[in-house]
């Protein structure tokens, strides 16, 4: 099985664990849910950027090096490091299946939507 196979592989099976369908997928990771569908059924080759955004969604490693000219070094950076934290995060959670999947479906969020979040929380 090549690389994006085997990506869409995982994206099936963690769909399946964290019970999302195509269209609530593609909310989480801002890509149009027929475009889910299009690339689950393999009647559209995912562009590096939705398969950076898929898996950004779903907590998924990127099967490659993911250079998206719309995104800037900064925003790159810092989702990588929040990407790591959140990880490291789930680990500890061990057990605890839901937050993790917080923590998740929080890192997907962009940075402004995150910040938003937080506010509300009265966390920041």
């Amino acid at each position: 099985m090549d690389t994006i196979g085997a990506f869409l592989s995982r994206v099936r099976a963690e769909m399946d664990v964290q019970r999302l369908t195509e269209t609530a997928l593609g909310d989480l990771a801002r890509v149009d849910g027929s475009t889910v569908n299009r690339i689950l059924r393999g009647l559209q080759k995912p562009m590096a950027s939705t398969v950076a955004k898929l898996a950004a969604a779903l907590g998924l490693e990127v099967p490659f090096p993911c250079e998206d000219p719309a995104v800037g070094e900064g925003e790159a950076a810092y989702g990588s490091r929040v990407e790591a934290d959140v990880r490291a995060a789930c680990e500890v959670l061990g057990g605890h299946r839901e937050l993790a999947l917080v923590l998740k479906r929080l890192a997907a969020l962009s940075e402004g939507e995150r910040l938003g979040v937080y506010r509300f929380l009265g966390i920041k």
